[in-house]
């Protein structure tokens, strides 16, 4: 049985739709990378799977590890712990594209065509 952030769980595992409030997860995720006191509660009260939408259970998560870590929920943190978690799913090996802003063709970056 899965708990929302407003009312009661569903035993099916899965919230109905008018239960799952984007605005209210991005709130307390919000409220987690601001505030330490919050965080901690939020962390000991909320799951990963408390979130509907899967961005969200992502940042949550990442943040919950931080804090797992002792480490500070701030922005910089949790990106941090983000990125590493990135790391990991990439298979070994495996190159990231990167955006060349500090050379190459200019023309490119503004939109016009070569």
């Amino acid at each position: 049985m899965t708990k929302t952030l407003v009312g009661a769980g569903d035993p099916s595992g899965q919230p109905p739709a008018y239960l799952c409030d984007q605005h209210a997860e991005r709130a307390v995720l919000g409220a987690m990378l601001q505030h330490r006191t919050a965080s901690r509660h939020l962390v000991a009260v909320l799951e990963e799977g408390d979130f509907s939408v899967p961005a969200h259970r992502e940042v949550f998560a990442a943040a919950a590890a931080a804090a797992a870590h002792g480490r500070r929920t701030d922005p910089l943190n949790v990106a941090a712990e983000l990125k590493l978690r990135a790391a990991r799913r990439r298979p070994a090996g495996a190159r990231t594209d990167r955006c060349r802003t500090g050379g190459g063709d200019r023309r490119l970056l503004r939109g016009d065509r070569p």
